[in-house]
């Protein structure tokens, strides 16, 4: 596994730029900097994939020491993210099959434009990378 991790290094510019995106991305949608709509779109999401790429350097590179240690809890870290998501997706059947038949296809719309087309992944990694970090900073 830790032939595929990228360096310590590359968590830190990933973090730095996570924070940095994250923020310019919430000035543009909250502020309309920009009066043409179709700019501001291809920005956002221009600044929306570099966020995607930070929080996927972030979540495969190293730690300082990386050790058996820091690997289970890579493992903990995923099994709970696992767990969660199974959870939400059995909840969100549930809640779609006891709608009334007029409701269902609204639901089932919102489920496939907010969740599937990437944002749950990108909510999962960024539970992923807080439950790691969080369970590695309890041992330090």
């Amino acid at each position: 596994m830790n032939k595929l991790l990228f360096p310590h290094w590359v968590q830190k510019v990933a973090k730095v730029a996570c924070i940095t995106l994250f923020v310019i991305m919430s000035v543009l949608l909250l502020f309309s900097l920009s009066s043409d709509l179709a700019v501001k779109r291809v920005l956002v999401s221009v600044l929306a994939i570099l966020f995607y790429i930070s929080i996927f350097c972030c979540i495969f590179s190293r730690e300082k020491q990386e050790d058996e240690y820091i690997a289970s809890m890579r493992l903990r870290a995923v099994a709970i993210v696992a767990f969660i998501a199974f959870l939400m997706v059995i909840l969100l059947n549930i809640v779609q099959v006891s709608l009334p038949a007029e409701r269902y296809d609204a639901f089932r719309e919102w489920r496939k434009n907010e969740l599937w087309d990437g944002r749950l992944i990108i909510i999962l990694a960024i539970l992923y990378f807080v439950i790691f970090k969080s369970s590695i900073d309890k041992k330090s």
